[in-house]
């Protein structure tokens, strides 16, 4: 006990004890600090995504955290098996992505009008295959019906809202001739309400 030490000894153990926390905590900070390990574990919304993946079988192969963003899709993905899990079904299908991140739209991309779809699982297609979703639909279908081609880029985002809507806009590249703005409940979660 400390009480039981010389009073000039009380010091030394108390001023141990501090060195040894702050040492433990150093260490700690050195081993644990690698950058993206760090933001992934202070990332509240990455952990509520990765949570939430046990509906969406194979999904989590898609992600990675994202400094800004909070997540984002892995580049160059080919055809990784994923599904939605519901009660009683579930619905099979595959995912690939290009050299941004983006997912794959099949089929010709060299028209001059390029239209960019932005948006959450609705907008990025979840449970369909790459031409399933809306944005390669979209494309095949103005081709087919009215000649018209276009180039859509698939930037939808599982879990997005607005907040990352508006980071991906800003970071743009390019300068698309269309945006199709397309968010659905991700708009007002749980995130919102703090």
């Amino acid at each position: 006990m400390t009480s039981d030490l010389p009073l000039h000894r009380r010091g030394v153990s108390q001023r141990r004890a501090l060195f040894a926390v702050v040492c433990l905590w150093s260490a700690w900070i050195l081993i644990f600090a690698d950058g993206n390990r760090l933001r992934a574990a202070e990332n509240a919304r990455w952990n509520f995504l990765v949570t939430n993946l046990d509906l969406f079988p194979g999904t989590e192969q898609l992600f990675e955290p994202d400094e800004n963003l909070f997540w984002r899709l892995r580049k160059n993905l080919k055809k990784v098996k994923a599904s939605e899990k519901l009660p009683g079904v579930e619905h099979p299908f595959t995912v690939s992505t290009d050299s941004e991140g983006r997912r794959r739209v099949p089929g010709p991309n060299d028209a001059e009008t390029t239209v960019f779809f932005i948006g959450d699982s609705c907008t990025f297609g979840i449970p369909v295959d790459d031409d399933e979703a809306f944005p390669a639909r979209t494309q095949e279908r103005l081709a087919r019906k009215h000649d018209i081609a276009i180039r859509a880029v698939n930037a939808g985002v599982p879990g997005y809202s607005v907040f990352q809507g508006r980071i991906l806009l800003d970071q743009l590249q390019e300068t698309p001739d269309l945006v199709v703005v397309t968010y659905w409940p991700n708009g007002q979660s749980i995130w919102h309400r703090h």
